[in-house]
């Protein structure tokens, strides 16, 4: 498409929902029309000493270097807040929301370090907020009573829009601070985060007026997708991407993605042809 001169007017990709019960105190349905993606980036971090009998350990062990490093980055997490996209989906669904919440969204340059607290305390809502950090994955040590010469672990970070792969390698070393933790990022397999399209203007309400028709009573918000779709390949010759499955989501739904028994309900189904035929319609007017 690139090489014919193709350009799109707007890509829809999978990404959000329509969506129960995972926005505090609101209760109609949300649907989160993914504006933009998170990067990805996966650093391996290795600490090598001299082994030795476990009867004669040093001060310091690899494994103790190593659960030192993790704890830091653990504990001094990138640096975030309500800005940009979340402050753009409070804004959008802070009506909806209890009256002492409106009140606190409604004014965030007096209350944003309240709610940033709050939000933080949930793993979901504090994805909207900052880059993540999840260690995934740490080796070392093949004897109970061997010192491990070698210790490794895998950290994953999810890259808010604006935070670069390099933001991230400097964030490591400045928070473990050790000489003796080795640093090592894959960035062959790193991806920025993705562009961020308009959350107004012709393509956007597009899709808000086809949600409000197919699916009547539902909140719609600009998203950030916490996950990686393909959209982000269409960045080249479209401007205007959304991420946006038109399928209604319970809790217990979302228990079973890309696990036991993944299934969506019929009605769900239904609903989402229903979508797309009035998308077309709509789009061709």
């Amino acid at each position: 498409m690139q090489s014919r001169g193709i350009r799109p007017a707007f890509v829809l990709d999978e990404g959000g929902a329509i969506v129960t019960g995972a926005m505090p105190g609101i209760e109609a349905p949300v649907a989160t029309v993914g504006v933009a993606e998170k990067g990805y980036m996966t650093v391996k971090l290795a600490v090598k000493v001299d082994g030795g009998h476990s009867s004669q350990p040093p001060r310091e062990t690899a494994i103790g270097i190593m659960s030192e490093a993790i704890s830091r980055l653990e504990g001094r997490q990138m640096p975030g807040g309500i800005d940009g996209l979340s402050a753009d989906m409070l804004a959008y669904i802070g009506p909806e929301m209890p009256f002492g919440m409106r009140i606190a969204v409604g004014n965030l340059w007096l209350f944003s370090p309240v709610l940033e607290r709050q939000f933080a305390a949930s793993p979901v809502m504090n994805a909207f907020l900052r880059t993540t950090t999840a260690p995934t994955i740490i080796q070392g040590g093949t004897k109970e009573n061997v010192l491990p010469p070698e210790v490794t672990a895998i950290v994953n970070f999810r890259l808010l829009p604006g935070d670069t792969r390099d933001d991230v390698v400097e964030h490591i070393r400045s928070v473990v601070g050790d000489a003796r933790v080795a640093i090592e990022p894959f960035m062959d397999q790193a991806l920025e985060a993705s562009k961020v399209s308009a959350a107004s203007g012709l393509h956007f309400e597009l899709l808000q007026r086809t949600i409000r028709e197919t699916s009547p009573g539902t909140v719609v918000t600009p998203y950030l997708v916490i996950g990686a779709t393909d959209s982000r390949k269409f960045e080249v010759i479209c401007d205007d991407i959304y991420r946006f499955l038109p399928m209604l989501i319970e809790n217990d739904d979302l228990k079973r993605m890309h696990g036991t028994n993944e299934r969506i309900s019929v009605d769900a189904y239904d609903g989402m042809l229903q979508f797309y035929h009035r998308l077309i319609v709509n789009a061709a007017m």
